[in-house]
């Protein structure tokens, strides 16, 4: 038996904000790599995200191992600004006085 070799199209595209989608859908490469990472296999991805096939969740994951240094600096410059943009969000609104309400009016 001969095996032909089928090149694998990537299933990743990047969005006008510059973060990495799968596919059509608005499910990042973020996602997948972090329910990876965290122990889901990719048939659970592919279950818990039903907007992508299974076969895109292994190409992601695929693409993943063989340029992990490059996803793993992606992956730590949005948590970055994810952290930056929260802090910001936080002290535009600060939410200590409903902090301060829900904690009254939580059972003893």
């Amino acid at each position: 038996m001969t095996l032909s070799k089928k090149s694998i199209e990537l299933p990743l595209r990047q969005d006008e904000h510059g973060v990495i989608r799968i596919g059509d859908s608005r499910v990042s490469l973020d996602l997948i790599i972090q329910s990876w990472q965290n122990g889901f296999s990719a048939e659970e991805i592919a279950s818990q995200f039903t907007a992508i096939s299974l076969a895109d969740v292994y190409a992601s994951i695929c693409f993943y191992l063989q340029n992990q240094e490059q996803v793993d600096a992606y992956l730590a410059e949005n948590e970055k600004l994810a952290k930056a943009l929260r802090k910001e969000i936080e002290s535009t609104f600060p939410s200590s006085a409903l902090r301060k309400k829900l904690l009254q009016n939580r059972p003893q």
